[in-house]
């Protein structure tokens, strides 16, 4: 595998956990925005909604016996305005209200509490409010003191129910978003340590396995290059052999093979000079003994010339 291929693909998985990480930090921020969001609106909307009609059924019930007691047909008449206003709100709230998310407890207290408020109102509060438009105070006091004081409580009641519930599932779908939130972000460090371990790892392979194929850093490389270029082949004692296969050990193999080739042909060079020499030598010999060849030469020719002197003087003396 090849040094890019090796740094791809430790920088790959890396990326990878990286990724992983940020899906899962994304995910959790997901989910707790949607455990705010139904916390929000199908509690805390809720609530007020409860709050607003539990606020307009005391309030409709004190305009009653207001009007009753006061026996003036004109702040009946208000009061009578002012609650049929209520009575209409009441109920478009109600209406949004089941309009929200209700879990199934919840829906079954809704509809425990719809038939009691429904009878409160009903029998309590809109009877009450006939009497008055019929100026019948005293009838009305008494279906206040009856009918809605008997009704009240049970509507009261169920409507606190619900109130309860909307605080304890919100308290409780709080409490699961914080155990998931929690949950994830030790997966989430565990995978940020798992990472860290794995890119110190992939540090350390990817580094080691490098370091060993190139055998030293790798400026002294390159410092050690230009000295062979240049031809400074005394490098023994600065170069250090590194793993076999590695840059540093084919330098220093470069290094000594040149070196032998250098002494090669130094002794080369010195052979052909020494051979060189012998030949000189020997010319010079065979030059001196040339000469004395040619000296020999010439004494004998002289001899001979002496003896065929003589002979010719002893042939001459033979005649006479």
């Amino acid at each position: 595998m090849t040094v890019n291929q090796r740094l791809t693909l430790g920088f790959g998985l890396l990326l990878g956990v990286i990724l992983l990480i940020s899906l899962f930090a994304w995910r959790s921020l997901e989910q707790s925005d949607a455990a705010m969001k139904t916390i929000y609106e199908d509690r805390t909307v809720p609530m007020g909604q409860l709050g607003d009609i539990r606020y307009l059924a005391t309030r409709d019930r004190v305009i009653l016996a207001e009007a009753a007691h006061s026996g003036d047909a004109t702040q009946a008449a208000q009061r009578l305005e002012e609650f049929s206003k209520n009575r209409a709100q009441a109920n478009t709230t109600w209406a949004a209200y089941m309009a929200t998310y209700l879990t199934p407890e919840e829906a079954v207290l809704a509809k425990k509490h719809l038939a009691e408020m429904g009878a409160y109102v009903d029998q309590g509060l809109m009877a009450t409010a006939e009497a008055l438009r019929r100026a019948d105070y005293d009838g009305a006091r008494t279906l206040l003191d009856t009918k809605v004081s008997t009704l009240s409580p049970a509507a009261q009641d169920s409507l606190n129910a619900l109130l309860d519930l909307q605080v304890r599932v919100a308290k409780e779908t709080y409490d699961d978003a914080s155990a998931t939130n929690r949950s994830r972000l030790t997966l989430i460090i565990a995978l940020g340590v798992a990472s860290g371990v794995l890119a110190t790892v992939m540090t350390l392979l990817i580094t080691r396995r490098i370091g060993g194929q190139l055998g030293a850093e790798p400026h002294e490389l390159a410092a050690i290059a230009n000295r062979i270029a240049s031809g400074d082949l005394t490098l023994q004692t600065a170069l250090r052999a590194g793993p076999q296969g590695s840059v540093m050990n084919a330098m220093l193999s470069m290094r000594q093979t040149l070196n032998d080739l250098v002494h090669m042909v130094r002794e080369g060079v010195d052979s052909v000079a020494t051979a060189s020499g012998q030949i000189a030598q020997g010319n010079v010999d065979l030059s001196a003994r040339t000469e004395e060849q040619a000296s020999s030469l010439q004494q004998t020719a002289a001899s001979m010339e002496q003896l065929n002197t003589t002979i010719q003087s002893t042939a001459g003396n033979a005649q006479n």
